[in-house]
């Protein structure tokens, strides 16, 4: 790497030249693996950056990552999106296909992240620097900083693809991180989509893994990142309030030390946030469990 590109990198990121560059070549060195458990209780591989590289992709994410657009049917990692906005696309259809993408963070190489920091630098030097500091073996650290919006960034070719084949086929599209939910009212429209989506994430470098590909309609059970939509509303599922409902009274009635309020306040903020009116009835079981109680 050019020592001036150095040089320019360290003094607008506000360190040293000589630190910098040793970053640079020990970035590898940089990170702690260990493993979670996903919800479906595979095991996940985590690959943390320490505290030093951290701060210095925490940088590179509000100076120079953030300031790119990113695709308007990315409801992942983006600010003032999530999970809602991504669920309520598809408010109002009559059946639903989901698609995840197999290994997702993994699949992006170090030359596709080159190429996003070239665009939004125009920086030859700069770009081969930031993609040193935001990828670990040549690859997207699943576990970095800047990863999520890295991963939005060398997407957003395929999104437009997807998006112009799902507009002339009357189908919403929308994507949270590397599950892509497509809606219709026409089922064999959907049935037709999967082959075309497929071929374009092939051709991005990218694959589908077909076990977690899943249909559904009005008949059964819609869900969209976690949300239900067959009640032509977005809803949280019955199952999280029976355990906010059981809780409380615990809590409230039997005074069980073993509940975690702040578990269950984060868990009605979480609802509340999806369904207006949930905190008024909550409001009203509360002040009907402390009145039984008191008396």
């Amino acid at each position: 790497m050019a020592v001036r590109g150095i040089e320019r990198v360290a003094q607008q990121i506000g360190i040293s030249s000589s630190y910098l560059s040793t970053i640079v070549r020990r970035c590898d060195w940089q990170y702690k693996a260990f493993y979670r458990t996903k919800r479906s209780r595979d095991l996940r591989r985590i690959e943390a950056p320490n505290t030093t590289l951290k701060a210095i992709q925490r940088w590179i994410l509000l100076n120079v990552l953030e300031r790119v657009p990113v695709s308007e049917r990315a409801q992942g990692f983006v600010k003032h999106r999530g999970i809602r906005n991504n669920a309520a696309y598809h408010l109002g259809r009559r059946y639903l296909l989901t698609i995840d993408i197999k290994d997702f963070f993994p699949s992006i190489k170090r030359d596709r992240v080159r190429d996003v920091f070239l665009e939004a630098t125009n920086d030859v030097d700069a770009a081969e620097i930031y993609s040193a500091l935001c990828t670990f073996r040549d690859r997207l650290p699943q576990g970095g900083v800047t990863s999520p919006i890295l991963s939005n960034l060398v997407f957003r070719p395929a999104d437009a693809k997807i998006i112009d084949v799902c507009s002339r086929g009357n189908v919403t599209y929308s994507r949270y991180a590397d599950d892509m939910t497509f809606a219709s009212n026409d089922f064999q429209a959907l049935k037709a989509i999967y082959n075309q989506v497929e071929n374009i994430v092939k051709s991005e470098g990218f694959r589908i893994n077909r076990k977690k590909t899943r249909y559904s309609s009005g008949n059964n059970r819609m869900l969209v990142t976690g949300l239900t939509l067959n009640s032509g509303r977005l809803t949280t599922g019955r199952q999280r309030k029976r355990r906010i409902r059981a809780a409380l009274y615990n809590h409230i009635v039997n005074n069980d030390p073993s509940v975690n309020m702040n578990n269950v306040l984060g868990e009605i903020a979480f609802i509340r946030g999806i369904e207006d009116d949930y905190y008024v009835r909550v409001q009203v079981y509360v002040a009907k469990l402390t009145a039984a109680s008191s008396t």
